[in-house]
């Protein structure tokens, strides 16, 4: 669910499946200005060193979410995805896993009129890395797919505002910027939509992209770029009330003062709420 209101710049920091610390909201004593602060995250990201003998990327990029609290309720990212790389304006979720954007064969979703290619839709034959998703074969983490869709493992999702989505599981590129600067390739499935209602098919945002550590849909969009990319188990987020940062297999960096309260290392990322 999206939260109505955050008065101060929010850090985030969450190390997955193990009691962590996240940020406190008042790191903006000594950011009196909010994108100063993202721009700072952005540009000191902290760079996590992984096994010298493997082929890693040490961190991934850092990149702006767009959105606001009060007429969109949301922030969201640009995502690429297939061969060639179509982008995709999604919704970065912490209460959710699923990874999932409007199928071209979607019968029911909406325009999505964000700034950037609105309207977008992902087509299975025009990606030459396409790989299908089938009841017998369902993604990787998912024992059993939970519906068949014409032979391709379907998923069907209700959300706590109303809104729903449904479709088919495919296989295919997702590509992320390196902090080396290269583009880099993580084989992942995720949910072609065939139908939308409520604020999914009404908002601007083609679709979302989950953070949570369940695995009812199977390993979720960072658990592939870990896998493949050999990132830390670890990404930071950082909002405004208009503006934010993302940031996956990195931490906020010191440079920001960080000021931390114990987060329970629960299933969902859970810390007390002191104001709003």
């Amino acid at each position: 669910p999206a939260p109505t209101a955050i008065r101060h710049l929010t850090p985030l920091r969450f190390r997955r499946h193990a009691p962590q610390h996240a940020l406190r909201d008042d790191t903006t004593q000594n950011h009196t200005n909010r994108s100063d602060a993202i721009a700072s995250l952005l540009r000191h990201r902290r760079r996590l060193q992984g096994d010298p003998n493997t082929d890693t990327v040490a961190s991934l990029h850092g990149t702006q979410l767009r959105g606001n609290l009060f007429t969109l309720g949301y922030f969201s990212a640009y995502v690429c995805v297939g061969t060639p790389p179509a982008r995709f304006d999604l919704i970065v979720d912490t209460g959710s896993a699923l990874t999932a954007l409007p199928c071209g064969s979607c019968s029911h979703c909406g325009a999505h009129m964000h700034d950037d290619a609105p309207g977008a839709r992902f087509s299975e034959a025009a990606s030459s890395t396409d790989v299908a998703v089938t009841c017998a074969r369902p993604p990787k983490g998912m024992q059993t797919c939970r519906t068949c869709d014409g032979g391709h493992c379907g998923y069907s999702v209700s959300y706590t505002e109303g809104s729903s989505i449904r479709g088919h599981f495919v296989g295919d590129r997702v590509w992320v910027a390196g902090a080396d600067s290269r583009r880099h390739a993580v084989n992942a499935s995720f949910g072609c939509q065939t139908y939308e209602s409520g604020l999914f098919y009404s908002q601007e945002a083609d679709g979302i992209t989950g953070l949570s550590q369940s695995l009812t849909w199977g390993n979720t969009l960072f658990d592939s770029i870990r896998a493949d990319l050999k990132t830390p188990n670890i990404f930071s987020m950082c909002l405004g009330q208009e503006m934010g940062a993302l940031v996956l297999g990195g931490s906020i960096p010191e440079v920001l003062k960080p000021n931390w309260i114990p987060y329970s290392g629960s299933a969902s990322y859970v810390v007390e709420l002191a104001d709003i």
